[in-house]
């Protein structure tokens, strides 16, 4: 799908978009890989979320990929 067009179109239309609008995301951001995505949209989310939030995403992201996996026995 177009990622911009979707994303434009759930915000757009109200109700509980916010909620629909992070799961469209993740789903569409998964199956097109943070390559595709539009590097305006990429760039505005870093900027939004390290100045006004404070979080680095690009940080947030080395962090949980390399974040061991423990498994349990339930896992076996």
């Amino acid at each position: 799908g177009d990622f911009e067009k979707t994303m434009a179109f759930i915000v757009n239309y109200g109700r509980d978009n916010d909620t629909v609008a992070a799961v469209a995301g993740m789903i569409l951001g998964g199956q097109l890989g943070y390559d595709k995505l539009p590097e305006a949209l990429k760039a505005k989310t870093l900027r939004v979320n390290k100045d006004l939030l404070g979080i680095d995403l690009e940080q947030v992201a080395l962090e949980v990929m390399n974040t061991p996996v423990i498994r349990t026995a339930a896992d076996q």
